[in-house]
């Protein structure tokens, strides 16, 4: 916002005031100079400025015969004909002589004061918000003059040429906003008051003003028929507001009334002089009153929705073009007298065309046109009366798209929920899936728990690089061998609980003998009372690991992975059904055995419950079609996985483990896991290329994390639920276009610029919101899908921003 202050600092109405142009500009309730003084003069006047405003000010002020209070309306009286020469009873003549003088004085030509409105013409030229025109009078001026300096803070400054030319851009007040000027704009396209659009875009019924005039020796009958008849309409909806020959307050009233009208007709006599220079509507007395009469109460009405108007009235084209100035969209008058049956036949086929055949405005008059010519041998020239006013910066509206807006909320309505139905159907089919995991994965990277390193777990692994070394000492004898020998793990094992660690896992399979040390390794697993061995249920292609020989069932578990369809790790596996004489017969994963176990010294124990409770915090087993997963992907025991950074869990290699001959590496009551890093690669939502053991770990840290940390355990939230967050999002998402729709009402060469800017902010209140509300569930350990509501605000805003929304 920039603020152009005009000082008016001294001087007088017959020898000129000098003033003084300062620019400030205001970001953030801050306003800085631009630029100070730019001086000029303000020219002297011969006109008797201060007489002429205080008679204006005695003529509105003065009460009228039979009138207790003042009224703020003119009143014209018509005593003539339309031949005849139109007696003007000089109401109004004081308003009209100090606005032409006013006029007349800030259009001097006068260099010093071109130079300034110059100087105002570059400022708003190098502005892109709003300018405010401040007129300030200086302190020297009211002591020197008060008389002076009064009547300059209160005239009527909005009459200054130069504003009327910049209008919109620019507003206008006097001394520190005494008094603010907001100029009309020239061109509008759907209502500006807010109720009125809030109305139209959710009530169907296109709303007519029909205003009934002077009826002296004529009929308007057919008049309120033919509208009445407008309500039987197949279309839309329309309801008629009649006023018969109201008086001017009543008038005034009901333009201004909220949330206004879409179309004006008026029906009567009307009056023009011959000079075209005042024209008025005639009501009950044949008293009339003008269009700039009801100035502000018809510009409220265009900000309510006015698009059209008919004056089917004798010589009504003035009337039309008074109008017309105030952004109408389109009027339609009569040029000259007309007939009363001409009148009743053009009305009818107007709307016949217009509105019962959905033709344009042009083509409606057109074809009404044709329809006259029965009358023209009895009123030649007939078809010349009717007249087509129209802004040249506008189009004129169709009938059906007078109430448009309506038909548009109830198509977006229709179609987000056909939209809607659709993809709750993708989604209990599980068509959505892919997108909905990779978002999941997208959430974990994105909102990360902070960690540091764990020091209850460590994790040993074994690559190539150590079975190198351990060949090159003698413990591996296979040449090439990917996986370590009987007596280099025997070896590990022992070292390993040399540190007396709490509990260790071991996930590399020993169901036959690898080289030599087979004995020696059968004497450590079965002597490891803290070790639980691994073995696996059979997978999908039917392979599984068998556990060592000999091994005791108490320290069975199994290591399997649920992996999503694209392989990634999601979920964690803790109990599984074994049927008797399975293979591996366990029923517990080794992450869980590895958490129960250090929680039992701990004196932590699982509750007499269905659901797997420890200290208060309940790890809820996913469902058949829970989250996004269909039924026969959620078997047995599962939960889900908040994988983690690869660096979360202590990592260490088998071959410093070895060189560890002095006890530093502190394993001492820790969960040891070993396995190995150069094989057994898992991907999760964080990372590729994943050692199964190091998984393990993290699966392990989970569930350590929850019952002693009280980190959030990540769950599902049940299938209604799911599918009222979805619906939700429609309502969301259809209220948001539905706004994108009521709040683009701009002029039509910024109209896409406006609805992309009003759209950009849609998306955002739609993100915020539901982010927030994701953001706060999450944080409690739901998960919601949001593939379904991401891809209903996606279509629905596509849809709107090709205008598929825009076609009838």
């Amino acid at each position: 916002m920039q603020f152009l202050l005009l000082k008016v600092i001294n001087g007088d109405f017959q020898s000129g005031f000098t003033v003084a142009l300062d620019v400030e500009q205001v970001d953030d309730c801050s306003v800085t100079t631009v630029q100070r003084d730019f001086y000029g003069t303000l020219p002297p006047i011969t006109s008797p400025l201060a007489e002429l405003y205080q008679d204006w000010m005695l003529e509105i002020t003065s009460p009228r015969p039979g009138q207790a209070r003042r009224r703020r309306g003119i009143r014209i009286i018509s005593t003539q004909a339309v031949a005849t020469s139109y007696q003007y009873q000089g109401q109004g003549k004081e308003r009209k002589l100090l606005r032409q003088a006013m006029v007349q004085w800030l259009s001097s030509s006068l260099p010093a004061w071109q130079n300034l409105e110059k100087e105002i013409l570059r400022c708003l030229s190098q502005s892109d918000g709003e300018t405010h025109l401040i007129v300030q009078i200086g302190q020297s001026l009211y002591q020197a003059s008060p008389e002076t300096a009064a009547i300059l803070a209160k005239l009527p400054w909005q009459e200054w040429p130069l504003l009327q030319s910049a209008s919109p851009k620019i507003h206008c007040a006097v001394n520190t906003c005494q008094y603010s000027f907001t100029p009309v704009p020239t061109s509008v396209t759907s209502p500006t008051n807010f109720t009125a659009k809030v109305h139209r875009y959710l009530c169907p019924e296109l709303r007519i003003l029909h205003l009934i005039g002077n009826s002296d020796g004529i009929d308007l009958e057919p008049d309120r028929q033919i509208l009445a008849n407008l309500t039987k309409n197949r279309g839309l909806r329309v309801q008629v507001t009649e006023l018969l020959q109201p008086d001017y307050g009543q008038l005034s009233r009901t333009l201004r009334r909220s949330p206004g009208f879409d179309l004006f007709v008026y029906s009567g006599h009307s009056e023009a002089s011959y000079d075209q220079e005042l024209a008025v509507m005639l009501f009950a007395g044949r008293q009339g009153v003008t269009i700039p009469d009801l100035q502000l109460s018809f510009q409220q009405a265009i900000a309510n929705g006015l698009q059209v108007a008919i004056f089917n009235s004798c010589a009504s084209a003035q009337l039309a073009e008074a109008l017309l100035d105030y952004g109408i969209t389109t009027v339609v008058s009569m040029q000259e007298e007309v007939p009363d049956p001409v009148a009743h036949q053009f009305l009818e086929s107007f709307f016949r065309y217009y509105a019962g055949q959905n033709c344009s405005i042009f083509t409606a008059v057109q074809r009404s046109l044709t329809d006259l010519e029965e009358f023209d041998r009895l009123y030649p020239g007939v078809g010349w009366l009717p007249v087509i006013h129209q802004n040249p910066r506008l189009v004129p509206p169709v009938w059906q798209k007078l109430r448009e807006p309506a038909r548009k909320v109830r198509r977006i309505g229709v179609t987000s929920l056909v939209i809607t139905l659709l993809l709750v159907a993708m989604r209990l089919l599980g068509l959505t899936q892919g997108l909905d995991l990779k978002l999941f994965d997208w959430l974990l990277r994105t909102h990360p728990i902070a960690e540091s390193v764990d020091d209850r777990l460590v994790v040993v692994t074994v690559d190539q690089n150590d079975l190198d070394i351990l060949r090159q000492n003698g413990l591996q004898s296979a040449e090439g061998s990917d996986v370590i020998s009987d007596g280099a793990l025997a070896e590990a094992l022992d070292k390993i609980n040399s540190y007396q660690p709490r509990w260790f896992g071991l996930d590399i399979g020993r169901d036959l003998p690898i080289s030599d040390g087979n004995t020696r390794l059968q004497e450590v697993l079965q002597n490891g009372d803290r070790l639980f061995l691994p073995c696996s249920f059979p997978d999908q292609q039917g392979e599984q690991l068998l556990p060592p020989p000999a091994a005791d069932p108490n320290r069975l578990a199994f290591v399997n992975f649920p992996s999503d369809l694209d392989g990634v790790i999601r979920r964690q596996l803790l109990f599984g059904e074994f049927a008797q004489g399975e293979s591996c017969p366990t029923n517990q994963s080794l992450a869980l055995s590895l958490a129960l176990s250090y929680l039992g010294q701990e004196n932590i124990f699982s509750a007499e419950s269905p659901v797997l409770t420890l200290n208060n915090v309940a790890f809820k087993s996913l469902e058949a079609k829970s989250g996004v997963y269909r039924g026969n992907e959620v078997t047995d025991y599962q939960i889900l996985f908040r994988s983690l950074p690869r660096g979360a869990i202590r990592e260490i290699s088998l071959s410093t483990l070895f060189a560890d001959t002095e006890n530093r590496l502190n394993l001492k009551n820790k969960v040891v896991l070993l396995g190995y890093g150069h094989k057994d690669k898992h991907s999760t939502s964080l990372e590729k290329d994943i050692p199964g053991v190091v998984i393990h770990a993290q699966m392990t840290k989970q569930i350590l994390d929850a019952v002693l940390e009280g980190k959030p355990v990540l769950t599902v939230a049940s299938v209604p639920l799911e599918l009222l967050w979805i619906l939700l999002w429609y309502g969301l998402a259809t209220g948001g276009m539905v706004g994108v729709v009521i709040m683009d009402g701009v002029p039509s060469g910024d109209s896409k610029a406006a609805r992309r800017s009003q759209q950009l902010v849609a998306i955002v209140a739609l993100l915020g919101v539901t982010g927030s509300t994701w953001l706060v569930l999450w944080a409690g350990g739901v998960w919601l899908p949001l593939a379904s509501p991401l891809l209903i605000l996606a279509l629905l805003l596509g849809l709107t921003t090709v205008g598929e929304f825009d076609r009838v």
